[in-house]
């Protein structure tokens, strides 16, 4: 169980966060972003839904939120399933290609936080939570336009520090603290004001395939 909430604030610390790469310099511009996962953890289904929002001001400053909720149920009890919430904060600084800079190129870092909830956590007085930051950043290149459709290709890259914190009624708490590198790859792809961003990561050395879907709103 620990490892299940421990994705989910995972998932949050590389939030691969579109609407960053698509503004132009001195374009400030939203961004809604969503992304839905399922996969098989410890003897459980988990399904995760994703959904995000970014500011971009003047084609720079990138403040992000992600909220993600996950459904996780048991194989075999049923009595066992229970949700995780979770948020991140955060964003990234772009430098835009320039004639001496051949790609863009992004820095910062996320905040994120997760807890489990479930009828049993509560009759047993079970807290579950998870936390972590992530500092790292990306490169990414305008690799197709062509009318109103733009294909960027990315890299992003980040070390990320996490905390899984078990405590009881009593007031007795364990902490398990982990370091992490994480990488991932893909395609932006907007058509007008639609993208789609499908992507490859690899974190806590599992691979992983995600695809993140939404919208822009320039301002």
């Amino acid at each position: 169980m620990k490892n299940i909430i421990l994705v989910i604030t995972l998932l949050g610390l590389v939030y691969p966060q579109s609407t960053g790469m698509f503004a132009n310099t001195g374009e400030s511009i939203i961004g809604i972003e969503g992304q839905y996962d399922s996969e098989d953890i410890e003897g459980s289904k988990m399904a995760t839904t994703s959904v995000g929002g970014s500011y971009v001001l003047n084609g720079n400053l990138e403040i992000a939120v992600q909220y993600n909720m996950a459904k996780v149920e048991d194989d075999v009890n049923s009595a066992l399933d229970f949700d995780v919430d979770g948020l991140t904060l955060g964003g990234y600084y772009h430098i835009k290609a320039s004639e001496s800079l051949p790609v863009n190129i992004k820095v910062g870092g996320l905040f994120g936080e997760a807890k489990a909830s479930a009828d049993w956590l509560d009759d047993l007085g079970f807290e579950l939570e998870s936390n972590g930051t992530s500092l790292g950043g990306g490169v990414y290149k305008n690799v197709y336009q062509k009318g109103v459709l733009t294909v960027m290709g990315f890299f992003n890259f980040h070390s990320i520090s996490t905390e899984v914190i078990i405590s009881d009624s009593y007031g007795d708490s364990e902490t398990t603290k982990d370091d992490y590198k994480s990488t991932s790859f893909g395609l932006a792809v907007r058509n007008g004001n639609i993208f789609v961003s499908p992507s490859i990561g690899r974190s806590d050395g599992e691979s992983s395939f995600n695809v993140s879907f939404g919208f822009l709103l320039p301002q």
